[in-house]
């Protein structure tokens, strides 16, 4: 028997003891945008220098503790995560801390193309 089928039937069984939970059947719920801006980057995914393009995207992942939210912003140029942030709980202050660790780690950009597909899932919480 294959050692990945044989830690799948030991969770399955209870055997894993403790440390194995059981994943809430909840999942955080998206909520409406009431304005979204529109989509400049139109999947132009190249960047001519560093600090031109940046993305941001966030997500949530089930841990022993609970869900973690986490945000990142990656250069496009370098194709490297240049901030990120990670909370307990989702929020405008998530993605914000990701950005503001970009800008300070990279300096404060001439002109800069900032993109998130994501922002409606936090829109309501923003001062647009």
């Amino acid at each position: 028997m294959p050692l990945a089928q044989d830690r799948t039937s030991d969770a399955r069984s209870g055997a894993a003891g403790a440390a194995a939970q059981a994943r809430p059947a909840e999942r955080p719920r998206r909520t409406s945008a009431s304005a979204i801006a529109p989509n400049v980057l139109d999947r132009q995914f190249t960047a001519d220098q560093p600090n031109r393009k940046w993305i941001a995207d966030f997500t949530y992942l089930w841990t022993a503790e609970g869900w973690l939210y986490v945000a990142a912003v990656v250069d496009l140029f370098s194709r490297r995560v240049v901030g990120w942030s990670m909370k307990a709980e989702m929020s405008a202050q998530l993605v914000t801390d990701a950005l503001l660790m970009a800008i300070w780690r990279r300096g404060r950009p001439d002109a800069l193309l900032h993109h998130s597909d994501s922002q409606r899932i936090v829109a309501s919480s923003w001062a647009v």
